[in-house]
């Protein structure tokens, strides 16, 4: 197996998943005990990659999660407490329609929702995390200490409602300033880190080379090396299809991915032949690789 060296000295810069498809693709082929010394590497390199996906999986949570400075379990009270607030306003508007508005009931549940959700629960529910607990902790205030919007949860019947908002928003509050917060990873840390795993893929691509040229030409250690080094170029080649054609690189599990044809004319994609054999999903159990 004939693999042109000069191919490998401008790599293209590889989605994390690839490079880490790739790596565990040379560890598998170069697997014999002769190789001790470049399965240490690989081997730290797979697990620095592991780390990678974390952190681009921590930051792309973090773009998504809605008031991500918050923990798990400050979120999860929140949406309680929206469901809890939302429940009340419909408690209210089923004694307003049952009732009607001239009676008791219907003026009673008029006036709270007037003072409790003057601009619509939704505006209520859809505060800043810290916001919504110190307006639920006023509006709790109210109605329990201004006579008037008492009478009117008595009259309404809506007092456990009241009462579950009431333990509800304490919890809330003391998560906000007690609980664990969540710390997204910040996109500058996840370049560093594809930067690293990009220069430690380089480094690997000389290694295996200056190994080969020490190995007999026609031995087995030889087509190991040089097996390794076919599923750098390989990956490379399918990079650079993509570029030509001015397509984003797909950065997932290879065996998801399509691959082009060298051709410029348009034609439909097919499966990309030269996917590692290993799933990405598959983490290496603690101890079976030494942390980069």
């Amino acid at each position: 197996m004939n693999v042109p060296v000069k191919t490998l000295l401008n790599l293209y810069r590889f989605p994390s998943g690839r490079r880490l498809s790739c790596l565990r693709s040379m560890r598998e082929r170069l697997a014999d005990p002769a190789f001790a010394e470049l399965q240490s590497v690989l081997d730290r390199a797979i697990a620095s990659e592991w780390a990678t996906r974390d952190l681009e999986i921590r930051y792309r949570n973090g773009m998504r999660q809605r008031n991500n400075e918050f923990s798990d379990e400050t979120s999860a009270l929140d949406l309680e407490l929206d469901r809890a607030l939302s429940a009340l306003d419909d408690a209210l508007g089923v004694a307003l329609k049952a009732y009607g508005e001239g009676s008791p009931q219907g003026e009673a549940a008029t006036l709270l929702r007037s003072t409790l959700f003057g601009q619509g629960v939704r505006f209520l529910i859809h505060m800043p995390f810290m916001e919504q607990e110190a307006e639920v902790a006023v509006l709790l205030e109210r109605a329990a200490d201004e006579p008037s919007l008492a009478e009117a949860v008595r009259v309404t019947r809506v007092e456990p409602l009241v009462e579950r908002i009431a333990e509800l928003n304490r919890r809330f509050g003391e998560a906000i300033r007690d609980g664990r917060p969540v710390s997204p990873a910040s996109f500058e840390e996840v370049r560093a880190a594809r930067d690293a795993g990009h220069e430690r893929l380089g480094r690997i691509v000389i290694l295996v080379p200056a190994r080969l040229l020490g190995a007999p030409p026609d031995g087995e250690h030889a087509e190991a090396l040089a097996a390794a080094l076919q599923v750098v170029q390989e990956q490379n080649a399918a990079i650079k299809r993509y570029r030509k054609r001015r397509r984003g690189v797909n950065g997932l599990d290879p065996e998801e991915e399509f691959d082009e044809p060298d051709a410029e004319v348009e034609e439909a994609p097919r499966e990309l032949p030269s996917v590692p054999t290993l799933a990405l999903r598959e983490r290496p159990s603690a101890g079976d690789a030494e942390a980069a």
